[in-house]
């Protein structure tokens, strides 16, 4: 007996089940694309060229996609801030990543430092440090100075939730079932992610609203699918 039909797999009614909300994308998602793709270029997105192209293409459709109602140099910003950050995580997390984990620590603990105060580094610093600085301070025009602390402080966590995968990865042991949710849940970015509602949306909740259980919850919840979907040992 066939228990399961293909067939229905894709159809209206059944992805409506699963997510009743009508699909949206940003109508500037082309301009952005293109825009991010100048930008990530010049600041030498993983070495340049075709690679700087493809996080140009994720980063402007991460927020095409998840945040279709942003819009200008709000939206411009976050798309290659997103950008940025995938070239930060190819950096950081895969096998074999270009540093040790020493190398991975200490390059976070500068750009987390950037993030925080954008001046910082600028006689020193290399083009990734340079395409954050940029960032941050198009982002502090744009942004609340309480948007941007909260974005800031989810970025910065996020980034930090990486060196475990950095470290596990450099341990080269098996892990667990435990192990592995828990790092993949925070080292993908479902946390980052949230930080980019209070911009998008125009508003400043209340710290209490957005620590309630439910609401943390429901958000762990819709961000997760990619953590369990994304191939890639350890991240």
């Amino acid at each position: 007996m066939k228990i399961f039909d293909e067939s229905a797999a894709s159809s209206p009614a059944l992805l409506t089940f699963y997510c009743p909300f009508d699909s949206e994308v940003n109508p500037e998602k082309d301009l952005l694309v293109a825009r991010c793709a100048v930008w990530a270029k010049r600041f030498g997105l993983g070495g340049g060229g075709d690679a700087a192209e493809v996080y140009a293409i994720t980063g402007a459709s991460l927020v095409a996609w998840f945040f279709p109602r942003a819009r200008g140099a709000l939206a411009q910003v976050l798309a290659d801030y997103s950008a940025w950050a995938f070239g930060v995580n190819d950096r950081v997390t895969p096998p074999p990543s270009p540093g040790s984990t020493l190398d991975v620590i200490n390059d976070i603990g500068r750009w987390t430092r950037i993030m925080r105060a954008a001046d910082t580094f600028v006689d020193d610093g290399s083009l990734i440090e340079a395409a954050a600085r940029d960032v941050f301070r198009r982002l502090k025009v744009v942004m609340t100075p309480a948007q941007l602390h909260r974005f800031t402080t989810y970025q910065v966590v996020w980034m930090w939730d990486m060196t475990w995968v950095t470290a596990l990865r450099e341990r080269g042991e098996e892990l667990g079932v435990n192990t592995y949710l828990a790092m993949r849940l925070s080292s993908v970015g479902t946390y980052a992610t949230l930080g980019y509602l209070d911009a998008v949306g125009g508003i400043e909740p209340p710290e209490a609203e957005l620590r309630a259980p439910k609401v943390l919850a429901a958000c762990e919840a819709g961000f997760s699918p990619p953590a369990w979907t994304t191939t890639g040992t350890p991240c």
